[in-house]
């Protein structure tokens, strides 16, 4: 496996064990599953939300992400909403949304009381 796709392999490992922490119901894709196109490609699925998984060093946000969350989003079905879920190396995670750009640990209390 490449360093890049184990490093991607790893970050969807820890956000789905804090989805798990957090009692929030999701449905994680493996990669043969993200290929063939089950869930639509997406990552994860949380509720609504289509959720790729981005790692960078710096931990600079890229619209391409966001535009792979946009697709995964359009063929899932029962998914009307994008999020990227990014961090760099050493920092914290953070969720991107069509509206918002916030801490993963709020975006998950937001989100739980809006039945996530």
């Amino acid at each position: 496996m490449h360093p890049s796709r184990r490093k991607g392999v790893a970050g969807e490992r820890s956000v789905r064990r804090i989805l798990e922490e957090n009692e929030v119901p999701h449905v994680w894709y493996g990669w043969s599953e993200q290929i063939g196109g089950i869930g639509g490609g997406c990552d994860i699925r949380a509720g609504k939300w289509a959720i790729e998984v981005k790692r960078s060093a710096k931990g600079r946000f890229q619209r391409a992400w966001m535009k792979q969350a946009e697709a995964a989003a359009e063929r899932a079905p029962g998914c009307a909403s994008p999020a990227v879920v990014y961090r760099g190396d050493r920092m914290p995670w953070r969720v991107r949304t069509l509206e918002d750009d916030m801490d993963l640990d709020a975006w998950i209390e937001r989100e739980k009381g809006e039945t996530l």
